[in-house]
């Protein structure tokens, strides 16, 4: 993602998530839509906090860019609390049963919707149920697991961001601290079934066109394609 220039996506309907206003030039994307679903950013997770001066930061860049967001109704309070709905075009998920517990994806967001386990496949379902036939993914390497094996080795973790993030090695310690590495397998393994589920979804149940164009991933499931040659693509 550090290596995409940014002004290709320009006059593209643009998803971003999470920390992408700390991109450098992140404003030239133009973002159309944003999420935040990690309720660490909404400081309820006990297992991992974030650097919420940073947090309240990253809402009011994005909100200069007037987006419309999403994020977990459970974060409705902070939200509110620091005024943000003042700011924000904001709009809440609701999450009902979790991927690995059904066999059915629940992709409308009016109602109770899977819960996933990246703000990534979120955004796919947001893409979904707003009526695109054609969905790219930009900076989906999916990677993270190595993070956590590297902190467990004690080697020092490179930052893969697209945004220069200091605080990757603390939310690596207190993730592996508080949650061992039996448990962060297993969230991984529900990030990559929920990123086979949604292909499924797409190709075989609502002739929608995913295409991961990131330079790096180990994503499988989803078709790969360069976005330069999706970009010069005539649209249909």
């Amino acid at each position: 993602m550090k290596q995409v220039d940014l002004s290709l996506l320009a006059d593209e309907f643009v998803f971003t998530v999470n920390n992408f206003s700390f991109v450098e030039n992140f404003e030239i994307a133009k973002t159309n839509v944003h999420l935040w679903m990690d309720l660490a950013f909404f400081n309820l997770r006990n297992d991992l906090k974030f650097n919420m001066e940073k947090i309240l930061e990253n809402f009011h860049r994005i909100a200069e860019q007037n987006p419309i967001c999403f994020a977990d109704i459970r974060g409705f309070d902070f939200i509110q609390k620091n005024n943000f709905d003042n700011i924000l075009d904001m709009n809440y998920l609701c999450l009902g049963k979790d991927i690995n517990v059904s066999n059915t994806l629940y992709l409308d967001i009016d109602k109770p919707m899977t819960g996933f386990y990246t703000v990534v496949q979120y955004a796919i379902a947001v893409a979904i149920y707003m009526g695109f036939n054609e969905i790219y993914l930009l900076g989906c390497d999916s990677t993270g697991i190595m993070d956590s094996i590297n902190k467990a080795l004690n080697i020092s973790i490179t930052d893969d961001h697209a945004y220069h993030d200091e605080d990757s090695e603390n939310n690596q310690k207190q993730l592996l601290q508080n949650l061992g590495m039996t448990r962060l397998f297993f969230n991984h393994y529900a990030l990559l079934k929920g990123y086979d589920s949604l292909n499924y979804a797409c190709y075989n149940l609502l002739n929608i066109k995913l295409v991961n164009c990131s330079a790096k991933t180990i994503i499988t499931s989803i078709p790969r394609a360069d976005l330069l040659t999706v970009l010069k693509t005539p649209k249909m």
